[in-house]
């Protein structure tokens, strides 16, 4: 019984050592019903059109059906001003995951706008992240 105690006491102490890695992406979320949630939502959606195009033209190329973005998933990474106090371009850089059917998860990927003062987008960089592997009975929808 001693050397069970023993063995097991060790166990313990080496497994607790040995510590547990978990990681977790988390993203600036506003305050609910704030300014600032209500402004980053108009902003999201006025660049929703630019989004699609994005993403439609990537996964064109690997899935019969094209995914979705829902606003919900877009991330702002970053938003900075191009040039001095007040000037009118800027730079963005959000993360969406597009779905497809009830909410499968196709991939994750990085886009980088450019947004002038007089309304344009345009898209400077795509990068697809992570591809997330389909459920069987949506494997059908693999280009390969």
């Amino acid at each position: 019984m001693k050397r069970f105690l023993s063995v097991l006491v060790l166990v313990i102490a080496f497994t607790a050592g040995l510590g547990f890695r978990c990681e977790a992406e988390t993203h600036y979320t506003p305050p609910v019903k704030s300014r600032e949630e209500l402004y980053q939502d108009i902003f999201i959606s006025l660049l929703s059109p630019e989004i699609d195009k994005a993403i439609n033209e990537y996964y064109k190329n690997v899935l019969t059906s094209l995914p979705m973005v829902y606003p919900y998933d877009v991330y702002i990474e970053k938003a900075e001003r191009i040039g001095e106090y007040r000037s009118f371009e800027f730079t963005v850089i959000i993360k969406v995951r597009p779905v497809v059917g009830p909410h499968i998860d196709v991939g994750l990927d990085r886009l980088t706008f450019y947004i002038g003062g007089s309304g344009n987008v345009k898209l400077r960089k795509f990068e697809h992240i992570k591809d997330f592997e389909l459920p069987e009975h949506w494997k059908h929808i693999l280009k390969h």
